[in-house]
C-alpha cells in the first residue's frame, strides 16, 4: 500500500505533512512510540530542507511518499533543494560526544539517525530523495 502527497516548501506545511504521515501509519501495526519517532525524524529533515536547502516557498514543493511493507514503514521525501547527503555528514556519535563537543550543527542528523532504523539518500535528476525506514 502506498500514498503520496505534495506540500509547499514552507515551514507552515509541516503540520499537514505530520498529519499525513500519522493518518497513513495508523493503517499499519506501528506502535505509538515508533510512529512518534518516525514523525519527529521526518519533521527534522524537512525543517532542514526549508531552512538550509535553498528552496523557494512561493514556488517549490516537496513530496512525501508513504509505503507500507510487511515489516516496515517507509517514508520517502523528494525535494528540489541543494544536494545534501545526511549520511556523509560527520555528526556526534553518542550522547557523551554531544555533551563533550557541544556541536553547533549536525544535531538534527544525529537525532534522525537515532529515531529511524534506516536512512538512504540519493540524487535523482534535480531532486534529493531521502528515504526513512522504520521497522514495525
Amino acid at each position: 500500500m502506498t500514498e503520496e502527497k505534495k506540500f509547499p516548501c514552507t515551514l507552515e506545511s509541516l503540520e499537514a505533512m505530520r498529519d499525513f504521515i500519522e493518518a497513513f501509519a495508523k493503517k499499519s501495526s506501528i506502535s505509538a512510540s515508533s510512529l512518534t519517532e518516525l514523525v519527529l525524524a521526518v519533521n527534522e529533515a524537512v525543517t532542514n530542507i526549508m531552512e538550509h536547502g535553498g528552496v523557494d516557498g512561493s514556488k517549490d514543493s516537496y513530496s512525501v511518499n508513504m509505503e507500507l511493507l510487511p515489516s516496515e514503514l517507509v517514508v520517502t521525501v523528494r525535494d528540489p533543494g541543494r544536494q545534501y547527503d545526511p549520511n556523509s555528514l560527520r555528526t556526534a556519535s553518542s550522547g557523551a560526544d554531544i555533551k563533550k563537543r557541544r556541536p553547533r550543527s549536525g544535531m538534527g542528523v544525529y537525532l534522525i539517525r537515532q529515531l529511524v532504523d534506516g536512512i538512504m539518500y540519493h540524487r535523482d535528476s534535480n531532486e534529493n530523495v531521502l528515504k526513512f525506514i522504520k521497522n514495525i
